[in-house]
């Protein structure tokens, strides 16, 4: 059975590893990348290696334009004058595996006029503004590069209504990011116009910065506008609001108030006036909450007064966290001191030809769900193990467990010499590769350490009537360690009764056998007294045979005693009666002969 259970936890399952490996390894790792795999079999204390199999990862090629928008909800607003300018962040990242050349144009949407001028222009300085006078109509980006890009629109002197407009990054094979949709409003007076940044991804547990900018757009002065950020879409940071100009103030949930609370559900900047072409800005940072699951978070800034409302959108990307620990059973961490610290560790004493279990917890601590291989590095050829549940019921690998998760189990190991071994036990991401161990420390002592010895009154070979009591005594010699749950079981031979058990035996008579059970046994000796007598009926030449046996918690392989045996024969002497004469009268005197013939030994050994 042991070795069914290796084979199936050595093995590792082909599909498993696929399937592990095609989200992760295929999206983000780079064109040309070769991943290579090999199963490993281990029967018996021969291992077998499978043909390497080679996978070549494929250049995807995939463009990220954002904010994302539609034509019924537009990912940013802006107003324009007639005749006037006006201008939209972008940022374009190359999501896909390789470096790629992705064309750029712009797609007019349903609208009221038609731009005088519509281009794309560099934003590298992030200030929402062309960097040069030169259009952009291509751009090649390294794997995960971002560039900053702004729309910039020109309205004719005629305009009135609305215009919705969308960028678009398209690869060489068509693959596209199409909705990017913004709306620009006409409007005479102040226009106003949002741009909101954030970092296009973060990992949970990191802070990111958040940049608002509002600007006048219009002909005229714009009085008392409000650039607000509302609800916040991650905690924020305290302390960490900051804007040149104007009135910085904080919505606890209730009411905005100039004094930072000490949770802030809103920030918001008043000006008391915006003038033609100026702009202000407003920055802040928010922090990814730890275990944040893997997703994008959208946030809308929004610019209230004359020339508005005007929105500004920014997505941000949160990235999955692959991470697992496996440790001594309730500290998969090892705390306090680590992985690789004697919290790491776990020691214990066993005995040879007994199996020796740990306890391990297992833990996500990831984002997302994951699947672990588990293998055991570091033993002898021979020493063989298997892994189980804690109930004792047998595990197969891999684990699967989702975030946050934890699993206990147990390594059990079958040695069979005395000796100290130091084994690994190695969980293995399926997603990611990363390994984390932990480290059990096997201390075995030689099968003698613990001996049962039977011995007999009379000896062992006497031979026996019906009737004779025999007096058993069964010696356990411990030099092994104390023993939990302790179960010795004397089975009876057929030719003898119970008489008496010293130490609370129990005489089962449907098993016809006596059992005694301890909670505990300590070190030493102990010495049980068992008294049976041999039943009236035995026939002769029958043997009286008896071992024990003792099983306990650290010794569930039972271990069993030396045999004694005893040969039965009745001894009643067999005679021979005769009388003379053989005919008398009333007066005559019967003389009677006995004769001893032989004993029903010497009958038998004849």
């Amino acid at each position: 059975m042991r070795e069914k259970v290796k084979r199936l936890i050595t093995i590792t399952p082909i599909l498993g590893v696929i399937v592990g490996f095609f989200t992760f390894a295929f999206a983000m790792t780079p064109a040309g990348t070769v991943i290579r795999n090999q199963a490993t079999a281990l029967v018996g204390n021969e291992r077998y290696l499978s043909n390497v199999v080679e996978t070549v990862v494929r250049p995807l090629c995939l463009p990220s334009l954002t904010p994302n928008g539609t034509p019924t909800t537009p990912g940013q607003e802006a107003g324009i004058s007639p005749g006037g300018y006006a201008y939209l962040p972008y940022v374009l990242t190359n999501a896909g595996n390789d470096a790629f050349t992705f064309s750029l144009s712009l797609v007019p949407g349903p609208r009221d006029w038609d731009p005088a001028e519509m281009a794309i222009f560099p934003d590298q300085n992030a200030d929402g503004l062309p960097d040069n006078s030169t259009p952009l109509t291509q751009a090649t980006l390294a794997m995960g590069e971002i560039l900053r890009l702004v729309v910039g629109i020109r309205a004719p002197a005629s305009a009135t209504g609305s215009l919705l407009l969308t960028p678009v990054a398209r690869c060489p094979n068509g693959q596209e990011d199409a909705e990017n949709y913004a709306r620009i409003t006409v409007t005479t007076g102040p226009a106003l116009s949002v741009e909101k940044q954030m970092p296009p991804s973060a990992l949970p547990g990191e802070e990111i910065p958040v940049l608002l900018r509002v600007r006048n757009l219009g002909t005229a002065p714009a009085h008392t506008v409000t650039l607000l950020d509302q609800p916040l879409p991650l905690p924020f940071v305290l302390g960490s609001a900051q804007a040149p100009k104007g009135r910085l103030e904080y919505y606890d949930g209730t009411t905005w108030q100039q004094t930072e609370p000490q949770v802030v559900k809103g920030v918001r900047l008043v000006l008391d006036r915006l003038l033609v072409g100026e702009e202000a800005t407003l920055t802040f940072r928010l922090k990814v909450p730890p275990g944040t699951p893997p997703g994008q978070v959208e946030n809308l800034a929004r610019a209230e007064g004359p020339g508005g409302p005007a929105e500004g959108r920014a997505a941000l990307e949160i990235l999955p966290i692959y991470q697992h620990h496996l440790g001594p059973l309730g500290n998969p961490r090892a705390l306090p001191s680590g992985e690789g610290s004697t919290n790491d560790r776990q020691e214990a004493q066993g005995l040879a030809g007994q199996p020796l279990c740990f306890a391990h917890t297992l833990e996500n601590a990831g984002t997302v769900q994951d699947a672990y291989d588990l293998h055991v590095e570091g033993l002898p050829e021979g020493l063989g193990y298997w892994f189980t549940g804690m109930d004792r019921s047998p595990l197969t690998p891999p684990l699967v467990l989702g975030p946050g998760e934890q699993m206990d189990f147990r390594v059990c190991y079958l040695p069979q010499e005395a000796g100290t071994f130091q084994a690994r036990v190695v969980a293995l991401s399926q997603a990611t590769g990363a390994r984390n161990t932990t480290v059990d420390l096997l201390n075995l002592l030689p099968a003698n350490a613990l001996g049962l010895v039977k011995e007999a009154d009379p000896a062992p070979g006497t031979t026996l009537k019906p009737g004779d009591v025999i007096t058993y005594t069964l010696r356990i010699q411990n030099a092994f360690a104390s023993l939990s749950q302790v179960a010795v079981e004397d089975a009876l031979s057929p030719h003898v009764e119970f008489v008496s058990a010293s130490h609370g035996g129990v005489y089962e008579a449907q098993a016809h056998k006596v059992v005694w059970t301890f909670a505990s046994l300590p070190q030493g000796e102990t010495l049980l007294i068992l008294k049976v007598r041999v039943r009236a009926n035995t026939p002769d030449d029958s043997l009286v045979a008896n071992t024990f046996l003792l099983r306990s918690q650290e010794t569930p392989n039972p271990l069993t005693s030396n045999p004694v045996t005893h040969p039965v024969f009745s001894v009643n002497l067999l005679l021979r009666k005769e009388v003379s004469p053989k005919e008398a009268v009333v007066g005559d005197l019967l003389t009677y002969y006995l004769t001893p013939l032989c004993t029903r030994q010497n009958l038998h050994r004849a």
